[in-house]
């Protein structure tokens, strides 16, 4: 009987151990340290440079998932372009869904939150 329960502990065990990997990886997220290193901004296209300088004076810095996509222009304008699609009032995607929306894109692109 005790070794039915072995499995449930390695499962809890695994568990518990990617949960506190994600935390730190949050914590280190923050800080600004990620695998994969900052972005030049200086060595974008101007219309990338003008989106994370509008970030930056509306929060104080640019966005992170901005400065992820602005490794790849096209990938940075096509999320650019979602999210004025959804700020703007359209009736196909009131407001309420808009978040939710973005949720789902955000799972096609294995994008956890």
């Amino acid at each position: 009987m005790l070794t039915d329960s072995l499995p449930f502990l390695d499962c809890h065990q695994a568990l518990r151990k990617a949960t506190l990997l994600r935390k730190a990886m949050e914590v280190a997220m923050l800080e600004g340290k990620t695998r994969i290193p900052p972005v030049d901004i200086e060595t974008l296209p101007e219309d990338v440079r003008e989106v994370l300088e509008e970030q930056r004076k509306r929060w104080g810095a640019p966005l992170y998932p901005y400065l992820y996509y602005a490794r790849n222009a096209a990938y940075f304008r096509a999320a650019h372009a979602m999210w004025t699609a959804l700020q703007q009032e359209t009736k196909r995607v009131p407001g309420a869904l808009r978040g939710l929306l973005n949720r789902r894109v955000a799972s096609w692109n294995n994008c956890e939150f």
